[in-house]
Parts: C-alpha cells; sequence; structure tokens
C-alpha cells in the first residue's frame, strides 16, 4: 500500500514521528527505502551521546561507533546541526588506543578537509598521542572536526569538568592562535566571517552557539557546580554568537588567574538563568567580550545573595571592556523569600552587617551609548546607604524617608535617572527591592529623562505587581482628561447632527419654502 501514496505524504507522516527518538527513527529506516530517505536527515540533525546513564565503557564504545559513521559517511556528518554531549568525571577515563583501521580513517579524513597543516598535526597529535590513550574528550574534538554544518554544542551533565577537558581546550587554543596569525591588523566584517566559516571542510568555525545545561547533579554526595572557568575555554570558538548557562554556582577558586585576557572572544550574547556564584565570576568573563551586544543575567534569590551584591566594579568593567552592548538585563526570580513574614519585617535580609552595609550602584550608564533596554533592581541602579536597601518603602512617604537616611537617599528619584540613563535608552524595567511599590518608587516615573523612554515598568520583587509610564503619577488626571476631550468630541458632533436635522425640518417646512422664495 505504501507503493500506491504519493512519495509527499509518505515523508509528512514520517515527519510525524518522534525524531528524539533515536530508536523510532531506526525502525522507521528499516522499513524501506522511501523510509531511510524520509528520516535520515533528521536523524542525523543532532549528533552525540546524551544518556548519563551508561557506564563509562560503553558510552565511548558509542562514541566510537558514531565517529566511525562520520568519518565513512561524511554526508551524514553535513547534515548535523546540532552536537549534544555528556560529560562527567569519566569523560577524561582512558577509552583505550585507537585501533589501527580507525586512525588511517582518521587521518585521511581529516586530510581531505583542507585543515591548515599545523592544526591538522596538532589535531593528529592529540588523537593518536602513544604516550595518551583515547578519552571521550577525544571523540567530542573529533565529531566537532567532521560536523563542518552543526551550529550549536550543547553540553550536559557535569560540567564542572569542562576546564579540565585537555583535548577541547587545547585544539580551541590552537584555533585561536591561528585567527591570530592570520590576522592583518583589519577586523573581518561578520559576513566575512560567516562565508569563511561555510568554506571550510572542517568544523569548530560553524559553533555558533554554546548551551550548558547543568541539572543540579550531585557526585559522591556533593553538589555538581559550574563555574567560570568551565565556560572560559568555550568562548576561544573563532565564530561564537551566544552562550547559555544554567545554574552556575562555584564561585572562581583562590588563585584563580584568567586566561581571557590572552584572547578575544567573538561572542555577542551571553545569557545565565538561576546565577548564584558572585558578582566577580560574572566581571571575570567581560574582558575578552569586547563585542557583547547582550548581557541577560537572573540571579537566584537564594540566601538573599541579589541583595549583597556591591555592583560598582561591574558597571567599571561594562564600560571598560563592553561599550557596545545594546541590552543589559540584571534581573532575579521571584523572591519568595518576602512570602515570610519574619523575612519582610527584616527586609529580606538577616545578616545586620548586610543592611548596614553601603553597596554601590553600577554607576553612570550614560557612557553606554548603544544601550536600548535595561532591566535591573534598584540597588544595582542606585546602590544603597545603610540600612536604606531594607527599608519599607510602603510604610514611609517621601518625608519620612527623607527624615530617616538624609537627602542624598531620597533625592527627586528622575533627576537621578537624568544623571545615570544613556539617551539611547528606549526600554526600562527596574524591580523593587520590596513586595510592595512605594512613593520613592513612584517617584521613578518623573523627570525628563523619562520622557524619552518607550516604555518604562516598575515591577515589585514578587514579580505580581507593577506600575508602568503611563500609570504612574496624575495617570488618573491625564485619564480624565481623555475621556473628557471625548465627551467634548462627542458632544459637538450631537449638537452638528441636531443643527443638522433642524435645518433639513425648517426647508421641508411651507413656511420655510415661502421664505426660501423670497
Amino acid at each position: 500500500m505504501a507503493g500506491q501514496l504519493p512519495t509527499e505524504l509518505i515523508e509528512h507522516i514520517f515527519s510525524l514521528a518522534d525524531h528524539t527518538d533515536k530508536q523510532t527513527c531506526a525502525a522507521i529506516c528499516l522499513t524501506n527505502e522511501l523510509g531511510r530517505q524520509a528520516v535520515t536527515p533528521v536523524m542525523y540533525q543532532s549528533v552525540g551521546i546524551t544518556d548519563g546513564r551508561l557506564l563509562p565503557a560503553e558510552r565511548a564504545h558509542r562514541l566510537q561507533l558514531l565517529c566511525r559513521t562520520l568519518l565513512e559517511n561524511p554526508r551524514l556528518a553535513a547534515l548535523a546541526t546540532d552536537i549534544k554531549h555528556w560529560v562527567d568525571s569519566a569523560s577524561q577515563e582512558d577509552c583505550g588506543r585507537l585501533d589501527g583501521s580507525f586512525a588511517l580513517l582518521v587521518q585521511r579524513r581529516l586530510g581531505e578537509m583542507n585543515m591548515p597543516r599545523a592544526l591538522y598535526g596538532q589535531v593528529l597529535t592529540v588523537l593518536e598521542d602513544d604516550q595518551c590513550e583515547t578519552t571521550e574528550d577525544d571523540y567530542l574534538v573529533l565529531m566537532l572536526l567532521l560536523c563542518n554544518r552543526a551550529t550549536v554544542l550543547e553540553l550536559l551533565g557535569e560540567l564542572n569538568v569542562l576546564r579540565d577537558m585537555e583535548s577541547l581546550c587545547y585544539i580551541l587554543g590552537c584555533v585561536a592562535e591561528e585567527e591570530d596569525d592570520s590576522e592583518d591588523g583589519e577586523s573581518s566584517s561578520s559576513s566575512d566571517v560567516s562565508g569563511e566559516a561555510e568554506s571550510r571542510q572542517y568544523g569548530l568555525y560553524s559553533i555558533r552557539e554554546v548551551r550548558l545545561i547543568s541539572e543540579g547533579l550531585t557526585r559522591d554526595g556533593v553538589k555538581v557546580d559550574l563555574g567560570v572557568e568551565d565556560i572560559e575555554p568555550l568562548l576561544q570558538f573563532p565564530n561564537l554568537h551566544s552562550v547559555y548557562a544554567s545554574n552556575l554556582e562555584r564561585t572562581i577558586s583562590k588563585g584563580f588567574r584568567s586566561s581571557l585576557d590572552l584572547f578575544r572572544s567573538n561572542v555577542k550574547e551571553l545569557k545565565f538563568s538561576a546565577f548564584s556564584a558572585k558578582i566577580e565570576d560574572l566581571e571575570a568573563l567581560l574582558p575578552a567580550c569586547s563585542g557583547l551586544q547582550t548581557l541577560d543575567v537572573e540571579f537566584t534569590t537564594k540566601d538573599s545573595a541579589h541583595r549583597r551584591f556591591d555592583w560598582r566594579d561591574l558597571g567599571v568593567a561594562l564600560r571598560e571592556f563592553c561599550p557596545r552592548i545594546k541590552h543589559l538585563r540584571l534581573d532575579h526570580e521571584r523572591d519568595v523569600l518576602m512570602d515570610d513574614k519574619d523575612m519582610y519585617e527584616m527586609g529580606g535580609v538577616r545578616d545586620d552587617n548586610v543592611k548596614s552595609a553601603r553597596l554601590r550602584g553600577l554607576g553612570r550608564l550614560i557612557e553606554l551609548s548603544h544601550l536600548t533596554t535595561l532591566t535591573l533592581s534598584k540597588n544595582a541602579l542606585f546602590g544603597t546607604r545603610g540600612s536604606f536597601a531594607g527599608y519599607r518603602a510602603s510604610d514611609a512617604s517621601e518625608s519620612d524617608l527623607e527624615q530617616k537616611f538624609g537627602a542624598l537617599d531620597t533625592e527627586p528619584s528622575g533627576r537621578k535617572l537624568d544623571a545615570i540613563l544613556p539617551q539611547s535608552l528606549r526600554e526600562l524595567t527596574i524591580i523593587c527591592e520590596d513586595k510592595y511599590i512605594g512613593p520613592w518608587e513612584v517617584g521613578l516615573l518623573d523627570g525628563p529623562a523619562v520622557q524619552h523612554l518607550d516604555e518604562m515598568t516598575i515591577i515589585d520583587c514578587q514579580k505580581d505587581g507593577w506600575i508602568t509610564k503611563m500609570e504612574g503619577p496624575n495617570a488618573v488626571q491625564r485619564q480624565r482628561d481623555k475621556e473628557r476631550a471625548a465627551r467634548l468630541v462627542a458632544l459637538a458632533a450631537q449638537r452638528a447632527a441636531m443643527k443638522a436635522a433642524r435645518e433639513r425640518g425648517s426647508a421641508a417646512s411651507p413656511a420655510g419654502a415661502r421664505r426660501g422664495g423670497v
């Protein structure tokens, strides 16, 4: 019956299958030639071993089989757009030496890729080192080289071992050196870079996005934390555009010296969710990201860490290293701690030292002349002055705050924004430190700096109440003026209609006709 159906219809039926299930795809491939042709492109769209339940020996065996398939079938390797790979502490364990036939296959295939001789020799040194046996890390490097159209690298598992994956870090460092040697002192345009990536027959240059999915795993009862040190080597992908990472918790180890000042990354977007590391860790990534356009960070509210930051050094780093940034989001999760009555009474912070500390804001963002969208907390924007950070603005008027904390803290907020925000800014969102929006926050809606904004929103820390530019001070009066204007227009139209009706009635009456004839 399959032979009686149009080919397009059969392909459409196969397209409805679960292509994320490799067993389903394999079953369809075994049905007939048409099934194999229809499903193979989707089956090899994403390659890699992502099952963390496999024993290291079994995972290494499957990796070798996958790499052999890609080596023997370059057409299949060219179908891959995503490389997904599970890493853990076993990724650096020896998997045995490459057998002779596999090693010859690697040499022949890599030799066909028009790879620079120096890089070709370095790759073979890594894969065929007589002193070391092959590791899963080596197979990942091989997949990255073979899949020359893959644009996404997604890594899962125990991501705190990334900085210890010697083969990947070494090859990326070699590619970065190759890029430095090939530069003539002039930066290539983005179109030139993408064109060069497409013309190369080997991978690494095609990777545009790196996703690091940390799942909060534990090893030997200890939580596995992802940190900046693990992200750092991946910034060396030559055409990298964006990095996404979740659950960054481990802070930079004592004595760690970043190598980011030794190269310049092409990354344009950094997006982090559930960020609970220190603010200094975020600063450590910026020196190499001179072309950064988007920094999107969502901090956790665990232990009220987002209330303990001194933001000034981050602001300095942004102005110094990322002057062309366009989108800056320093947000945090819904502050569930404020649901607790005692915690709310303490202003979200139990530590009296933190409440009494003076924490600085980002400073003069006016120097970021390309910035168009900005989302951040009130503390990040203005800093704190003593216990003002934890003071409940909803409980006091502006005069009460001035009497308690002094004019510096209660200066009309709109005037503060004038000295901080750049003219390029179009959208501004400010998150309060309280679960209520008080008069101090409402005052942010006044001032010339707000007038040129297309959109401005102030949100409470629990994300369930907000005011906007059109719903701030005098919003009621503005609405009344609009309603009055509408009523006047309607009344004028009604009077005009009544006048026209009277004129038509007068023209139709005999008296009107006689008057019209005189």
